[in-house]
């Protein structure tokens, strides 16, 4: 019997830590991957992230997802942002759970999307999301050809 109840545990555990967040992508190039992520982004900049604000869940449902809103100050705008703007993007606090993290003080390239997932909570005015799936990274990261691409597709949709 109690070998049968660690068991059962054991398999518990083990399937509980296995859900996680993947990201599925296909082969393709560099610069179809950047159009991609350009068109469905409502916004893409290069920005510092200025402040960090956990939002504890409100909800009842047995997921408790924290969120974490970051506070950018937009340097290079490429879509949908000017610069010398702040934006809040909001992510997942868990990492395991598709949510990115930025870190105050570091440059980054956003690439982030309007949702109204979190609009029950009271704290969130924004409806800007990003997570660990789109192009995020720090600037130091990207490569040289992304943000040409970026260039490139923010001068045609002008």
């Amino acid at each position: 019997m109690k070998n049968s109840v660690l068991f059962v545990l054991l398999v518990f555990f083990s399937i509980s830590n296995a859900i996680a967040c993947t990201c599925v992508f296909e082969k393709q190039s560099l610069h179809k991957k950047v159009k991609i992520a350009y068109a469905t982004s409502k916004v893409v900049f290069t920005g510092n992230v200025i402040a960090k604000k956990n939002i504890p869940d409100q909800t009842d449902n047995h997921l408790k997802l924290d969120l974490i809103r970051y506070t950018f100050e937009v340097i290079n705008p490429f879509k949908n942002t000017e610069g010398n703007e702040t934006i809040d993007v909001i992510s997942l606090a868990d990492g395991g759970m598709c949510g990115y993290t930025f870190v105050v003080g570091k440059t980054y390239l956003v690439y982030a999307r309007t949702s109204e997932s979190y609009s029950d909570h009271s704290e969130i005015k924004t409806s800007y999301t990003t997570g660990l799936c789109d192009r995020n990274n720090t600037i130091r990261n990207v490569n040289k050809r992304e943000l040409r691409k970026l260039r490139y597709l923010k001068k045609r949709k002008q």
